[in-house]
């Protein structure tokens, strides 16, 4: 047999739904800082990196000569060129979460937040008339 109850299931949900939604917008928000603090650490370890090989790289064309005798010294001036490309890509990763991530999850924030104010309006105006018209069934 069948069975034919009212569960909680069949219920009113919505205020659960927009504790939810409301909870999942401020997480993306989170998420959104999150990923700028990232961009900023990003950005000053890049800057970092390229202030050190700027002040080991060889200044004067002596020191130049003397970088590209010695194998240790070439390697040395290897690692330096390796860790600028190290850096380069650094400030790569953060100029491609700020162009793509964040702008995305700000444009869907922005778009969810809209959404989700339209349908609490609409659910308003709905409970409202709902009310009305049980209060007027009532008299």
């Amino acid at each position: 047999m069948i069975n034919q109850n009212w569960s909680i299931e069949l219920w009113d949900q919505f205020d659960n739904v927009s504790k939810y939604t409301e909870k999942s917008l401020q997480f993306c928000e989170k998420y959104e800082s999150f990923l700028k603090d990232r961009c900023t650490i990003e950005d000053d370890y890049a800057k970092a990196l390229k202030k050190l090989t700027k002040t080991y790289a060889p200044k004067l064309k002596e020191q130049e000569e003397f970088y590209n005798k010695y194998s240790y010294t070439v390697a040395f001036c290897s690692t330096l060129k390796e860790l600028h490309d190290l850096a380069s890509q650094h400030e790569i990763i953060a100029e491609n979460l700020r162009e793509h991530a964040i702008k995305k999850i700000q444009i869907t924030i922005k778009e969810c937040r809209e959404q989700r104010k339209k349908c609490l309006d609409e659910y308003n105006k709905i409970k409202r008339q709902l009310d009305k018209q049980y209060d007027l069934l009532t008299k």
